[in-house]
């Protein structure tokens, strides 16, 4: 699914959702406020870990972890956190 604001030259990227084919997004994405956000899942579609991501810089594609990275268990409980600020990792929780 993608989102788009304005016409012609003026149109820009929004939101994009990328779904699996069971339905659950792994890709979610709003350009315009540098957030990325990438879900990972158990084979049973239970959610395995959800991780997010800044552009490096305006002018490459590469990404860098920023803000909170969390891992759960096959039950949805909290295992790991660790947070990242432009890169860099801040701290790590084990739960």
């Amino acid at each position: 699914m993608v989102i788009y604001k304005g016409e012609g030259s003026n149109e820009v990227l929004v939101e994009s959702i990328t779904f699996s084919e069971m339905g659950d997004t792994i890709w979610y994405k709003k350009p315009l406020e540098n957030f990325i956000e990438y879900s990972h899942y158990y084979p049973d579609g239970t959610l395995l870990e959800r991780v997010h991501y800044i552009p490096r810089s305006k002018s490459d594609s590469y990404l860098i972890f920023h803000g909170r990275n969390t891992q759960y268990y096959p039950d949805g409980s909290l295992k790991k956190e660790k947070i990242y600020e432009k890169g860099e990792l801040i701290e790590t929780r084990e739960y």
